[in-house]
């Protein structure tokens, strides 16, 4: 292996690594930021806050169980290769 073939397995490592931690954190704030508007404009209760964090933890094990599915398809077809 050369350089730049290290330095791009490395940079594709790197973009994968933030792509995983941006699909775990951005769904249970984003819910979290919906459930806090929807308590201010209706009045609902902290039950919502719950509700929300549930479905975005729901949401980002969702976006690992695809990304765990799509690292093992590319493993396999570096395989191949």
């Amino acid at each position: 292996m050369d350089k730049h073939q290290i330095l791009k397995e490395c940079m594709e490592n790197l973009a994968l690594l933030t792509q995983l931690g941006v699909s775990i954190a951005v769904p249970p704030i984003l819910c979290l930021l919906a459930a806090n508007w929807l308590r201010g404009k209706w009045g609902l209760g902290l039950w919502i806050m719950i509700v929300a964090l549930v479905l975005g933890l729901g949401g980002s094990a969702s976006n690992v169980w695809k990304f765990w599915k799509q690292l093992k398809k590319r493993e396999e077809r570096d395989e191949n290769k």
